[in-house]
């Protein structure tokens, strides 16, 4: 949210290159942190999902984190645009809101 900030108080002049590699910049980072919060067990939405399930449920949650990279490989491949479909809209979101007015999305 740090690089945010220059094009928020105005210290970017709008449309110029620098205007544009912040946002890269910022949209990048949005879509890394909703990726991370997917819970497929090896990245970290994986762990928040466990917090909130009673222990026998958690037992049989984490006994898929062996298999973890495996299921996020054949996750984007099978389900690829299931997965953009909830990943985009949500990444947007948080552009609007880190940036309202620059009609991201």
């Amino acid at each position: 949210f740090l690089a945010a900030f220059p094009l928020r108080v105005g210290l970017v002049v709008p449309h110029s290159l620098l205007y544009f590699v912040f946002l890269y910049i910022i949209e990048i980072n949005i879509a890394l942190g909703v990726f991370n919060l997917t819970p497929i067990p090896p990245l970290d939405g994986f762990r928040v999902v466990s917090a909130f399930l009673p222990p026998r449920a958690r037992m049989a949650y984490y006994s898929l984190e062996r298999y973890g990279i495996l299921i996020l490989i054949l996750f984007l491949i099978v389900f690829k645009s299931i997965f953009f479909a909830i990943f985009i809209p949500i990444t947007n979101f948080l552009m609007n809101l880190v940036l309202p007015g620059v009609g991201w999305g």
